[in-house]
């Protein structure tokens, strides 16, 4: 009996703190909300910035529904254009609900820091909302793209984000690290790109790829399959795929990634640096578009040969890309130095931009094909 007491008591006092918590300091009226969901960044014509503010409105009585629509500013900086809004949408914009902010390759290129300072700054926003780069298409169009279901667009995006460890197509980052990484030696990022492509005759925003960062500004754009390469190396696949580049007797095959792990282990010898970076993949056959059974007889050992040879040429040549295009070290190569070999690190972190170029890379992959996700062999039709 005393226990129940105990209980309901405490239900009673969690409902009148819930209660009397309503009247602090930030409580909004919902009627004089503007509830942002989403921002997109782009240059302005008359001023710095046009920013682009997806907003949702709440109507309905007891079916209530989300109606979202956009509204678009420009200011000589991201404060300035945010609350040049009020003018047009007559309530202040309540920024803690946003998803994301997506920014044009121009304002990027130019260096984001005053954007994504305005986020640190404010109080009512947020700094773990995902950072990402439009590719072929302003910000603002991306933002006024169609959904691909009937939910508010940021909303959308933001699952999408959250479901890319299935598919590792895209990177994962908010501004809280893309900050963070600021601070560091070697200072540079990695965010997903995005652009609008066309999906059964509609123009419907796709997050694909990536945008690279040396301290705040962007560098260039990296395609799906450097990016899965990439998250390899960087120890952050934990599925998807992997599609074979040729036939393997007469057939294209897929493995699925059940596991990945990947460990980098820097070797010195005097003054040079060789970078092992060592993956091992748990996988299945997933899909076989041929008539060849790849799991039979030497078929698994044969399988996981190609795929190791292919995910090692594929690396060594994408880090050899990096090197001469981008000459920034996105694989944490310098973080991993610093961490096993504070010493030696010492001694070329000021050269550290030099070292990256020219540093030898040697990647090993090693598969292990597991039971089957389907038939090994094709399914064959009968005349």
């Amino acid at each position: 009996m005393k226990k129940t007491i105990k209980i309901a008591l405490l239900i009673l006092l969690i409902s009148l703190t819930s209660f009397f918590s309503v009247g602090c300091w930030n409580y909004r009226e919902i009627d004089e909300m503007a509830i942002v969901s989403g921002i997109a960044v782009d240059k302005g014509i008359n001023k710095k910035y046009l920013v682009t503010l997806e907003i949702v409105e709440l109507t309905g009585g007891t079916d209530i529904k989300q109606l979202p629509r956009t509204v678009s500013t420009e200011g000589d900086s991201m404060f300035d254009a945010v609350r040049n809004e009020i003018a047009f949408i007559g309530k202040k914009a309540y920024f803690s609900h946003a998803k994301l902010v997506i920014v044009s390759q121009e304002v990027a290129r130019e260096g984001i820091v005053k954007v994504i300072d305005w986020f640190s700054r404010d109080t009512e926003t947020r700094e773990n909302i995902y950072l990402l780069v439009s590719k072929n298409e302003t910000a603002k169009e991306i933002l006024e793209g169609k959904q691909i279901t009937n939910e508010v667009l940021s909303f959308q995006l933001d699952k999408m984000l959250q479901n890319q460890e299935s598919l590792e197509k895209a990177p994962s980052g908010d501004i809280r690290d893309f900050i963070n990484n600021l601070s560091t030696e070697w200072a540079c990022h990695v965010v997903p790109a995005i652009s609008i492509e066309n999906v059964n005759g509609e123009r419907r925003p796709e997050i694909m790829g990536a945008a690279i960062f040396r301290t705040d500004k962007f560098l260039g754009f990296l395609d799906a399959l450097d990016t899965q390469t990439m998250l390899f190396i960087q120890n952050k696949v934990r599925g998807g795929v992997i599609y074979s580049e040729e036939k393997i007797g007469d057939s294209y095959a897929i493995l699925e990634i059940f596991k990945s792990k990947t460990k980098i282990n820097p070797v010195i010898d005097v003054n040079n640096i060789t970078m092992e970076v060592n993956i091992n993949i748990t996988a299945a056959l997933d899909e076989v578009d041929g008539t060849a059974n790849l799991l039979e007889g030497e078929g698994p050992k044969k399988l996981e040969q190609y795929f190791e040879d292919m995910l090692n040429n594929r690396a060594a040549k994408f880090v050899k890309e990096i090197q001469t295009k981008y000459g920034t070290d996105i694989f944490g190569f310098g973080e991993k130095l610093y961490e096993d070999e504070s010493g030696f690190w010492k001694r070329i972190r000021n050269n550290w931009d030099e070292e990256f170029e020219n540093l030898k890379v040697k990647v090993n992959t090693n598969i292990k094909i597991k039971n089957s996700a389907q038939l090994a062999k094709s399914l064959e039709m009968g005349d």
